[in-house]
């Protein structure tokens, strides 16, 4: 009897309890008739969540506003654009080390090109300020050019993925064809930090990275250079450690895999990427203290052993290859020799605003300003973020967003001081963006305490911001390009597209990088308020 009332206990549904057993055969059949009626608890139902955000709406609006900088841009018209598609054409051909030497601006190498490449860049390439012959004409080489080349001393990797359109395509086409594989690469790195994001952060912390994509960041995407997707890079490794530190349950072989791989991109790609990379690092140890077990516990497993020798492996040969190559030296701008201390401090100092600007616009080269709305827009909606983040963030955030700030500002100062007499005021301000793009991450982790309410108000006053800023970008470098780059009118530069139909594309695509994911955001606040 005992083993049939225990089976019937285990059968009642939780939290209800069979009448008690009484002699009376009559009572007990009579309390066991009303149980029987008794309306018994359903089955909890089981609420899937919907995913915080599509990554696949981003990334297709990405593509189209970078769609629209690609054919804005005449070929070989970005930043020293001419140097980094000889490079990519020479190495794409077998040349993977080129001697370094003075070749252009007191640094790179020559390098072998197809005559084709060099014939199509040659308009532009003659256009900027500081070439010459040597850097956009060269001398006969057999069947190739040698030109002198300012990426000549960057590793060939990059290159030899981006430059394999040479191998098939021609001139103008194959330039178009490097872009779009750089593009790729890019975008595929951007998917990698959504997904990272999405795995652990608010979908508030997505719109603020959205938002910390100046337009300088994606005019880099769209050219046949290293810079974009170091970027992206940066980004993947920030949400990949985020992801790491900050998800349920064992750590995830897929966060792993993301930060070794955006970690090994940032040790490649540039010579001062191993420096970013430790930065990102030490930041993020310091934001997300369980960052630290977590990464421990991943000692004895596979995954951490693999992960463990492949960072080994890639920055041994990264710093062996940046120091064989001197990779370091970068090319003279406007060198000041003789010059006393003090005037390295004003000259450094006096920077500052120059690349704080340059942060948010500053193209087809570092020295063409945007329209004075891209900055108010852009410099408004930062500001107002990581003011917030300041107010209301915790002081770890508070205390990181400051280092990441501060440091993007003062290793280029730094650098400035230290190489002034040499190479002039060489930097640029996006090349600090591998690490700086982290702060927008940062800023974006505070925005969680908002309601539904509240990230209405931030998404109706961010939304036309990012929309004007970047559609006001592209549309004003095209109507310059149209009047002032030889190759307007030209069949070489025959993707000039109408000014309407450039609009168009920019907008919808920064529509669809935004809007999907501020409503998702704004359908998160409503449901935790």
């Amino acid at each position: 009897m005992t083993g049939v009332q225990d089976e019937e206990h285990r059968e009642l549904p939780s939290g209800l309890r069979p009448p008690r057993q009484h002699a009376q055969g009559h009572r007990d059949r009579s309390l066991r008739a009303v149980w029987d009626v008794l309306p018994r608890p359903t089955e909890p139902t089981v609420i899937r969540r919907r995913p915080p955000f599509r990554t696949r709406w981003v990334v297709l609006g990405l593509l189209l506003i970078e769609l629209g900088w690609i054919i804005a841009l005449p070929p070989f018209r970005g930043v020293d654009e001419h140097d980094h598609a000889f490079r990519a054409s020479a190495v794409a051909h077998g040349q993977w080390v080129a001697p370094p030497s003075e070749a252009t601006r007191g640094t790179g190498a020559f390098v072998l090109v197809e005559p084709d490449i060099v014939a199509a860049a040659a308009p532009e390439c003659q256009r900027r300020p500081y070439t010459a012959e040597a850097d956009c004409v060269g001398t006969a080489a057999g069947d190739r050019v040698e030109i002198a080349s300012g990426a000549g001393r960057y590793h060939p990797l990059f290159y030899a993925v981006v430059g394999a359109p040479t191998l098939a395509l021609d001139g103008v086409a194959s330039l178009y064809a490097m872009r779009g594989l750089a593009l790729l690469l890019c975008l595929t790195m951007a998917a990698v930090a959504l997904r990272a994001l999405r795995s652990w952060a608010d979908p508030m912390v997505a719109v603020a990275v959205l938002c910390g994509l100046t337009p300088v960041v994606l005019y880099s995407m769209s050219l046949v250079a290293p810079n974009g997707l170091e970027m992206m890079s940066g980004l993947a490794l920030w949400a990949a450690l985020g992801a790491i530190a900050n998800s349920q349950g064992p750590v995830s072989r897929g966060h792993v895999l993301s930060a070794v791989i955006a970690a090994s991109l940032l040790l490649t790609l540039r010579s001062l990427g191993p420096l970013w990379a430790l930065l990102i690092a030490a930041t993020a140890l310091y934001v997300w203290p369980a960052l630290v077990p977590r990464l421990w516990s991943l000692r004895r497993t596979v995954a951490g052993g693999m992960a463990t020798v492949t960072l080994t492996l890639v920055a041994a040969a990264s710093l062996v290859w940046i120091l064989g190559q001197h990779s370091m030296v970068v090319g003279r701008a406007a060198a000041l020799p003789d010059i006393t201390p003090s005037d390295r401090l004003s000259v450094s100092a006096g920077r500052v605003p120059q690349w704080l600007l340059q942060m948010v616009a500053a193209f087809p080269s570092r020295s063409d300003a945007a329209p004075p709305v891209v900055y108010a827009a852009f410099l408004a909606l930062l500001g107002f973020l990581i003011g917030f983040a300041i107010w209301r963030g915790a002081t770890r955030i508070r205390i990181a967003l400051v280092i990441v700030i501060g440091a993007s500002l003062v290793v280029p100062f730094l650098i400035t001081i230290a190489t002034l007499d040499n190479f002039g005021t060489a930097w640029q301000g996006r090349y600090g963006f591998p690490y700086l793009i982290g702060a927008a991450v940062l800023f974006g982790i505070p925005l969680g305490i908002l309601g539904g309410r509240g990230r209405r108000k931030l998404v109706a006053a961010a939304f036309p911001l990012v929309v004007i800023g970047h559609t006001v970008s592209v549309v004003a470098v095209l109507q310059r390009e149209l009047r002032e780059s030889p190759l307007s009118g030209t069949s070489a530069w025959n993707l000039a597209p109408p000014v309407v139909v450039l609009v168009a594309l920019v907008a919808v695509g920064a529509s669809l990088v935004f809007l999907p994911l501020a409503r998702s955001a704004v359908a998160r606040g409503q449901a935790t308020a």
